[in-house]
């Protein structure tokens, strides 16, 4: 029994003969009735040995020990007592065959749901490998997520699935706004299903929308509320879809460490929580936020204040790039720009690539009121400008500054704005 088991793809792990309860050559031993409900009980029918026949058992009942079995004779249920006879047969025995339990297939673990399509949801996965596949089955719920393969309204069925196929399919019509929960369901030709459901692996979630809202973020330069020059992080909304409110995003400013240095990370109203990682040696400032209340767009994200600590010949370039932001749901929104950038160079106020002249009375005209902070050669760069002389906490930009760029273009002061010997 063993051999023909195991020629058909099963693993044996326990199989033996044995002699029934009173049948053997020591009456006080030998499989019981107990024995045979133990075995039954975990799922593994009992070969039942009589006289001159072999036959099923398959269930029991308590009351007058009797077995329920299936012999080789007909298609019908039968029953006898444990240890008695059939058909004038002596029941003497048993085989007892234990066999490894057939597993269903893998989990699926990469199950995704689109948000922010109009009416619909593209579903993509990968099917298990499992060779004995024989259907991949997703249902949906809008309550929660459903709790097995017959749980919600089947949106895919598939039972004819090629095992570690990728697969993608969109899911329509749907009602936007609402929140619809997916899961992905397999079975073996076994008949068995993996009804396992964890968010994440083989469950996803997907709230579909009129149009994808894209947001424009911009970096403009110029000063803080206390007057200390840098760079302003905001969003700037263009309405492509429904509106939504932001609930978090994530940035990072790239910049030559060398002759740029952040100083700090503030983080604007309505962002209450957040972090930053200013690696000025690496040129890399990472920070994010997060408004839990959620924060509708245009919006201030954050101030970095800067300062240039390179030679004014020096020239670096400084990008600002939005990685994500997602709305108060967590759904991804769309980005554009990907990146963007300003060239810095200390004391050249006019960004015009060269410290002269000019530069003084850009920063003079703007300290009289004449001229605006801002980007172009019609405006004064509010980092270039405030850094030339470095003040305590943060560079401001004042008089100081418009001197110290005389002094250096007459020669008493370096590059670095320091007093020559």
């Amino acid at each position: 029994m063993r051999l023909f088991a195991e020629s058909r793809g099963y693993t044996v792990t326990t199989n033996f003969n044995q002699y029934i309860k009173g049948q053997g050559s020591n009456p006080n031993l030998g499989f019981t009735f107990s024995d045979f409900t133990t075995e039954i009980d975990a799922g593994r029918p009992v070969l039942i040995q009589v006289s001159g026949h072999t036959m099923l058992g398959y269930g029991y009942n308590t009351e007058g020990s009797i077995i329920y079995l299936r012999n080789t004779w007909d298609y019908n249920a039968h029953t006898m007592t444990w240890g008695g006879t059939y058909s004038a047969m002596q029941h003497y025995g048993v085989t007892v065959l234990e066999l490894v339990p057939p597993t269903p297939p893998a989990l699926i673990s990469d199950f995704d749901v689109s948000d922010m399509e109009d009416s619909q949801a593209t579903m993509s996965w990968t099917n298990p490998s499992d060779t004995d596949l024989a259907q991949v089955l997703v249902t949906r719920k809008t309550d929660s997520y459903p709790s097995d393969h017959t749980d919600g309204t089947t949106v895919y069925d598939d039972t004819s699935p090629t095992p570690g196929a990728s697969i993608n399919t969109v899911n329509t019509p749907l009602t936007n706004g609402i929140t619809y929960y997916y899961a992905v369901f397999s079975r073996n030709t076994d008949n068995l299903w993996n009804d396992t459901v964890q968010p994440g692996s083989n469950a996803d979630t997907a709230i579909p929308r009129t149009g994808l809202t894209t947001y424009y973020h911009d970096f403009d330069l110029g000063l803080d509320t206390d007057d200390c020059a840098g760079g302003n992080v905001s969003i700037l909304e263009v309405q492509t879809g429904d509106p939504v409110l932001i609930g978090s995003y994530e940035a990072e400013f790239n910049y030559n460490g060398s002759i740029l240095n952040v100083l700090d990370v503030r983080l604007k109203p309505p962002f209450d929580t957040g972090s930053s990682d200013i690696d000025n040696p690496a040129g890399l400032t990472q920070f994010n936020g997060t408004a839990t209340a959620g924060a509708p767009a245009p919006v201030d994200l954050a101030f970095l204040p800067m300062r240039l600590v390179g030679c004014a010949l020096d020239q670096c370039q400084g990008t600002l790039n939005l990685t994500s932001i997602v709305d108060v749901d967590g759904n991804p929104l769309g980005i554009s720009p990907p990146e963007i950038g300003y060239s810095f160079q200390r004391g050249d106020a006019r960004a015009d690539g060269i410290v002269n002249v000019a530069d003084t009375l850009f920063i003079a005209q703007y300290l009289v009121g004449l001229r605006d902070l801002g980007d172009g050669l019609d405006k004064v760069h509010a980092v270039n400008a405030a850094s030339v002389k470095h003040d305590n906490g943060c560079d401001e930009i004042d008089i100081a500054d418009v001197l110290f760029i005389a002094q250096h273009l007459v020669g008493i002061r370096d590059c670095y704005f320091e007093m020559v010997p």
